[in-house]
């Protein structure tokens, strides 16, 4: 639902044109097992205790920004058996480190948790004061991080969760309330990235 004085089509007005590129290693390359490594290009990821199937993971997902020219800041990437080496999630990001847990089994929810994870960072180095309060405004929610809210309510959160739905496959929806038709998660990605989600979207359910 439109928050007052705030409508789809003046939030589109205001689309970013963001096309830093993001180099990164071709999938299935070597183990990064207990290693850091750099991948090449501009923005530097550096994975920590990685599997090899870990390290295609965070490949396939830093792709995806790449194929979305969503350019990525430096990040350190850490690998932990369980889930308190994530504050008792499956990931967790702040300030430039995320933290990975997300178990034995790579699936859907994986690269969608690894997804999110990368918007968090994408967004801070992207999206200006103005965008994050038009964009809290759009979705109607209070704050755009504030600790005194609920997961649910931060555009933190939101924005994450809708930037991972337009970078992967588009099965797994975000996990946000409010609006959620398609053609709305589709009006909210074009907004945060400036470009239409990777996959094909349908304009209504």
């Amino acid at each position: 639902m439109d928050a007052p004085g705030t409508t789809r089509s003046a939030i589109r007005s205001m689309v970013p044109v963001l096309a830093a590129a993001v180099l990164l290693v071709p999938l299935g390359t070597g183990s990064l097992s207990g290693s850091g490594i750099s991948l090449p290009g501009p923005e530097g990821i550096r994975m920590y205790g990685a599997t090899p199937e870990g390290e295609r993971l965070v490949n396939w997902a830093v792709s995806r920004y790449r194929a979305a020219r969503l350019g990525l800041p430096s990040i350190d990437v850490y690998w932990h058996g369980d889930p308190t080496g994530c504050r008792g999630g499956q990931g967790y990001y702040d300030s430039g480190r995320l933290d990975l847990c997300p178990g034995v089994l790579i699936n859907l929810e994986s690269q969608h948790i690894v997804l999110h994870e990368l918007a968090h960072a994408w967004c801070d180095a992207h999206l200006t004061q103005r965008q994050r309060v038009a964009f809290d405004a759009d979705r109607g929610i209070p704050t755009w991080n504030s600790s005194n809210y609920a997961w649910t309510e931060r555009g933190f959160e939101q924005s994450a969760e809708i930037l991972a739905w337009g970078l992967g496959d588009g099965i797994l929806k975000p996990a946000i309330p409010g609006d959620s038709r398609i053609a709305t998660y589709v009006a909210e990605f074009e907004f945060l990235a400036g470009v239409p989600p990777l996959h094909d979207a349908p304009s209504s359910e």
